[in-house]
């Protein structure tokens, strides 16, 4: 039937995303404009469909109430409408969600914390050393086979162990720690390097391809085992990592260690070991890590100070 201006719209009842309405009663003094809503999941009414509800504020302040007019069922149009749709009648899948959604972003965030504090402490390390070693304490080739095997090393993080108290509260993008976090133990690595340097150099003695053999095997010790003192705030021995985890991390410590003693080494450059400069790595590397963990737990106290810390007031000044 036609309507005129002046018309009274004729009652009538049907399902919609706020459950069963009667047209009259729901409008009540209210203005109402329809508009057409004709099919779900398509990509016309879909945008139509944003747009409208992205002006339902202006439509409130003017006492107007929205209609959207659909061959769909209300069930179908919430679903549309909704940021999220349950398949299964259990909130437990939003709290899974949740949880993976912070195990991932804390997995990511160790391999962005080794990954940053690394490399600036490898340049740092490369750096310096050119103020005193006639020649580079590691070849460009042999750079490239050490990052390809800390990569290889890294793939499982992923599966890393995550411990349910860290999960309990949200989590978000922290720039200033992972700044903090870089200086701190990136300066403290090329502080080791610095250190080792100075004993191959002018203490053993060593030969040039000697030199950088020892390098390449400390570095790839030293970068590939702190994943087991730095992937959590607690002590590592009371918050295990990943199976996978730790056997691809020890197992590429172990392929850098018999690298030298390969036939093929002398391609990347590589020489053999003498007992005492191999014990020399050994112990440079365990007191690495002995002083990383000490200087974690520091970290995370003044870190932890750093964010109760009262923001600063402003006062204005007497006029």
């Amino acid at each position: 039937m036609a309507l005129q201006l002046g018309d009274v719209a004729p009652d009538f009842e049907a399902d919609s995303t706020e459950g069963r309405i009667k047209f009259h009663d729901y409008i009540g003094n209210s203005w109402v404009v329809f508009f057409s809503h004709p099919k779900d999941f398509t990509p016309v009414c879909t945008t139509e469909l944003g747009a409208m509800a992205r002006m339902k504020h202006e439509f409130d302040k003017r006492n107007a109430k929205l209609i959207g007019i659909s061959v769909d069922s209300g069930a179908e149009v919430a679903k549309q409408a909704a940021d999220m749709v349950l398949l299964r009648h259990d909130l437990g899948v939003l709290r899974d969600g949740i949880r993976e959604g912070r195990r991932t972003l804390i997995n990511v965030n160790k391999y962005v914390l080794m990954a940053t504090s690394s490399n600036f402490g490898n340049m740092m390390s490369m750096a310096a050393a050119a103020l005193f070693l006639p020649f580079l304490p590691m070849r460009p080739l042999q750079i490239l086979l050490n990052n390809f095997l800390y990569d290889v090393s890294e793939l499982p993080i992923p599966t890393d162990r995550v411990a349910d108290a860290d999960l309990l509260a949200p989590r978000r993008w922290d720039t200033a720690f992972i700044r903090n976090f870089m200086l701190t133990f990136g300066l403290l690595s090329s502080i080791f390097d610095l250190l080792a340097f100075a004993v191959f150099y002018n203490v053993l003695h060593t030969p040039v391809a000697l030199f950088q053999t020892a390098w390449f095997v400390q570095s790839m010790a030293t970068q590939v085992l702190i994943v087991f003192v730095i992937r959590t705030a607690r002590s590592p021995w009371s918050d295990r990592p990943s199976a996978l985890l730790a056997l691809s991390s020890v197992g590429i410590v172990a392929v850098a260690v018999a690298l030298p003693y390969l036939p093929w080494a002398a391609f990347f450059g590589l020489v053999p070991m003498p007992a005492s400069v191999l014990g020399v790595v050994a112990a440079f590397t365990l007191a690495y890590l002995v002083v990383t963990e000490l200087a974690k737990h520091l970290f995370y106290r003044l870190d932890l100070a750093r964010r109760h810390r009262p923001a600063p007031q402003l006062v204005a000044s007497p006029a």
